[in-house]
């Protein structure tokens, strides 16, 4: 469907990239691989015209980056700058991809080296940030459950359930499961020690339910990584109006789910049925 990328403006520059797929490294760094590629090329011809068309990020980091330092007569090249060229090499030059850029929090899509559409996101706190990750994205989840992080349920679900009982669990869709499979079984919450979960003692599985208070919304946008991460809609649209939008768990929410998911499929994203997670 397409390719996803996150490049994150960093502090850090050793952080590393999260590549989903091999294919998705950076290829041929040493010299002697770059002779024996091109050596086995059919064409050397084809080859280096190939190999030199560059995708518009690596481009664009490159050239704002010469110019800087011939206006300040500084060449020595920023660690960050070169952890991001390095990072941005794999970018394809054609066809498409979409670029979640944790800095500006922006999510830009690109079509044969050409940004064709971009929205506003929220990305990840400082305590809990996006990860760097290159992978790719083959479909999309109508209807989708929401599995709540450990963290929220110690600090917000549980001490609101104490506070106001069983009734906010029915309100907000939340059922304690017994653990994340296709198929829990659903436990009492009333057997539940709450106290304990808010300490932290007790740990609790608790998803929500499909629907208009669902924290993922109506779209999710899944790609395999390790860490767990994903694109998805949201309820609180309130908060793209922010400036500054890292405010998430990790995951990043998109402004407009239904476009960007129009993009992805090439038709309107409307859900089969009403069925969670199809």
């Amino acid at each position: 469907m397409a390719w996803v990328r996150y490049v994150q403006a960093l502090k850090r520059p050793t952080e590393g990239m999260i590549y989903a797929y091999p294919v998705l490294k950076p290829q041929g760094t040493r010299t002697e691989e770059i002779l024996l590629t091109a050596s086995a090329a059919p064409s050397l011809t084809q080859y280096l015209v190939t190999t030199s068309e560059l995708n518009p990020v690596y481009r664009q980091l490159r050239d704002a980056a010469w110019a800087q330092a011939q206006a300040s007569g500084n060449f020595v090249p920023d660690p960050r700058l070169l952890a991001n060229l390095d990072r941005a090499r794999s970018i394809p030059a054609r066809g498409r991809f979409v670029l979640v850029d944790s800095g500006s929090q922006l999510l830009t899509m690109f079509e044969n080296g050409q940004a064709v559409d971009s929205m506003r996101v929220i990305v990840g706190t400082n305590e809990l940030p996006t990860p760097l990750i290159s992978s790719m994205m083959f479909y999309v989840t109508y209807n989708p459950y929401w599995h709540a992080p450990d963290h929220l349920v110690r600090k917000t679900i549980a001490p609101t359930v104490l506070r106001q009982g069983m009734g906010y669990l029915k309100s907000r869709g939340y059922h304690v499961i017994d653990e994340w499979s296709e198929n829990p079984k659903v436990i009492d919450s009333a057997t539940v020690d709450w106290k304990a979960a808010a300490s932290g003692k007790t740990h609790l599985f608790i998803r929500q339910d499909p629907g208009p208070m669902n924290s993922m919304g109506r779209l999710k946008f899944p790609f395999p990584n390790p860490e767990g991460i994903y694109l998805h809609d949201t309820p609180g649209k309130g908060l793209f109006g922010k400036q500054v939008r890292n405010l998430s768990n990790g995951c990043v929410r998109v402004e407009d789910a239904r476009r960007f998911g129009r993009w992805l499929l090439g038709q309107d994203p409307v859900a089969p049925s009403d069925e969670p997670e199809i």
